[in-house]
């Protein structure tokens, strides 16, 4: 069976003619009896009354046919659409905003290449922010989705998320800290220890709870950016908390724990988010980011641990 019989089928049956079927056709009443025959021949059984010469009419088994036919022929014209649709939208822009400080290095160079092989007309802008910033460029269309530690998207309403990775998180501090060559060096050592974090009305409360399950509370200092808080971890200001994904972890000026919880690391968008290239990047995101989970795991993992 094929959509040429199909089609045949319903223009006869709507017409109630095999002539008048094939005059809408623009082909024989001699080639529509044909392909008709090889139909009814194939289903084993009689779809037209050929009984009356003026009209076609149905049989009963024609009758359950027709609404099946139809049905299947508006599947594939809606699917049809869909394609043209998904084609159409092959091109333009798509514009997302990372969390600095996330070494996603690894991610970015397989999604374009993926893209420069699979879409070449679409255009991806990648841009880096603090936390508080990529919130507000989210908020106000600047950017289109964002690559995020999914507490950091804290107060934003109805945000959409979809988990790429679970990153371990890490207690960063200088090897030079007067505690770092202390045996059994365990984050509740550091309770006296200024914990430095990016500045957010939220970022004590965050700290606390990932400090609560080693029986202390931290005095939380604010700084304005990652880079101000590696720099004031390098100079024995304080202490810091990164996700494992950090591209600090690697720094040997640095030695770090591992906390017993992990930073979601999500890709975000509003639910209102008009840019149809939406559906396309969030799918091969994902596909790119389970190609590279073992390897982000062993990133993740590495660098250089007391």
């Amino acid at each position: 069976m094929n959509t040429l019989q199909i089609d045949y089928f319903l223009m006869i049956a709507d017409s109630e003619s095999f002539t008048a079927a094939a005059q809408k056709l623009h082909v024989s009443q001699p080639a529509v009896s044909r392909v008709i025959a090889a139909l009814e021949n194939e289903l084993g059984c009689v779809l037209f009354d050929r009984r009356n010469h003026k009209a076609a009419v149905l049989t009963p088994a024609g009758r359950m046919f027709y609404d099946t036919f139809h049905q299947i022929r508006q599947s594939i014209s809606d699917t049809i659409q869909k394609v043209n649709e998904l084609t159409e939208t092959k091109s333009g822009t798509f514009s997302i905003g990372v969390r600095s400080g996330l070494d996603i290095s690894m991610l970015v160079a397989k999604l374009l290449e993926r893209f420069s092989q699979r879409y070449p007309g679409i255009t991806i802008q990648i841009d880096s922010y603090e936390h508080q910033e990529l919130r507000s460029a989210l908020s106000n269309y600047r950017i289109d989705a964002a690559i995020i530690m999914e507490d950091q998207l804290y107060p934003m309403k109805d945000i959409k998320t979809h988990l790429l990775w679970d990153s371990p998180r890490l207690l960063l501090y200088s090897r030079r800290h007067p505690l770092a060559c202390q045996e059994g060096l365990t984050p509740a050592s550091f309770r006296d220890t200024l914990f430095l974090a990016v500045e957010d009305s939220q970022s004590e409360l965050w700290v606390s709870r990932y400090c609560e399950s080693y029986g202390f509370k931290p005095k939380v200092v604010q700084v304005p950016s990652v880079e101000a808080m590696i720099m004031g971890i390098a100079s024995l200001q304080g202490v810091g908390i990164f996700a494992g994904m950090s591209r600090v972890r690697t720094n040997t000026e640095f030695g770090y724990l591992r906390l017993d919880s992990n930073s979601r690391i999500v890709f975000a968008w509003l639910p209102y988010c008009s840019n149809p290239l939406l559906d396309i990047i969030k799918h091969e995101l994902t596909l790119v980011a389970a190609s590279l989970s073992e390897s982000i795991d062993e990133q993740a993992e590495g660098g250089t641990a007391p």
